[in-house]
């Protein structure tokens, strides 16, 4: 047992792993983390200077900053932490480290997944806070926003497309796709040997395009069965009512979880099967 987890040498492990994620990926990760203010004073500087008062972004831009840095985060991030790994030289080294199998792909997932997007939203999230603390026109923080979501959407009316929209809006609802987002572009980094961030989207494409053609009569069917008939469908009320929107958010949750088993489990072997 001790050959194949330790948490001894896990440790020791896991930390060295993680001085190589920050040389390799922390200014990348600090530039990310710092992009909402950089915009936001880039906004009011140009104001000042076109129209000499200060206006800084307002909180569109601030949360589309947010989503755009972390989308860049999670496409960049993996191949420069790892995408060494295919390279006969830092691969074949990374294979001789004395850490079993199991131990350097824990410390893997738990890097990309874990450690890293929490460094990221308690960056961002904490200089916005402090950018709002000094600026009167910044309005809200991202701290107090999140603060206040659950109570906005308790307010909505217990509808069924309310409470769907509203369940899907809630924060925790996003963990998987973040989960498996980077597990994806993970796999890809160790996986293929050159443009591996842009590999991987279009394998995505080709794969969403294949499931697309096969699921999507599928769910046709199944909506005129329910329905009656295809003009029916139109009939919201229909589509809300049916058993396959009521069990919706039981497909997605099963289905998410399904997809980032099966991720775990290609990083798993192709770290255990990784030669060179």
């Amino acid at each position: 047992m001790k050959d194949i987890f330790n948490i001894r040498r896990f440790g020791k492990y896991f930390v060295s792993d993680l001085c190589s994620a920050a040389a390799n990926f922390g200014l990348s990760l600090l530039l990310l983390s710092s992009a909402g203010v950089i915009i936001y004073l880039l906004i009011g500087f140009f104001s000042l200077i076109t129209s000499g008062t200060w206006d800084g972004s307002g909180m569109a831009i601030r949360f589309a900053t947010r989503a755009i840095s972390y989308l860049v985060l999670m496409i960049s991030m993996p191949p420069k932490c790892y995408g060494h790994l295919t390279d006969k030289r830092s691969g074949s080294a990374w294979l001789m480290i004395p850490a079993s199998t199991l131990e350097k792909y824990l410390s893997m997932v738990l890097i990309t997944t874990l450690v890293i997007p929490v460094i990221f939203f308690g960056l961002h999230c904490g200089l916005d806070a402090i950018l709002c603390a000094i600026d009167p026109n910044c309005g809200d923080s991202f701290f107090t926003i999140m603060g206040t979501i659950p109570s906005l959407l308790d307010e909505i009316p217990e509808i069924a497309v309310a409470e769907f929209v509203t369940d899907m809006m809630r924060p925790y609802s996003f963990i998987d796709d973040h989960v498996y987002g980077i597990l994806v572009f993970l796999l890809g980094a160790i996986c293929f040997k050159k443009n591996k961030s842009a590999k991987t989207i279009l394998c995505l494409i080709g794969l969403s395009m294949g499931v697309s053609m096969i699921v999507s009569p599928v769910v046709l069917h199944s909506m005129v069965s329910m329905a009656g008939s295809l003009a029916e469908i139109s009939d919201p009320s229909v589509i809300f009512n049916s058993p396959l929107f009521n069990n919706l958010k039981v497909f997605d949750t099963v289905s998410d979880l399904v997809l980032m088993a099966g991720l775990l489990v290609a990083v798993y072997f192709r770290v255990r099967t990784l030669k060179h």
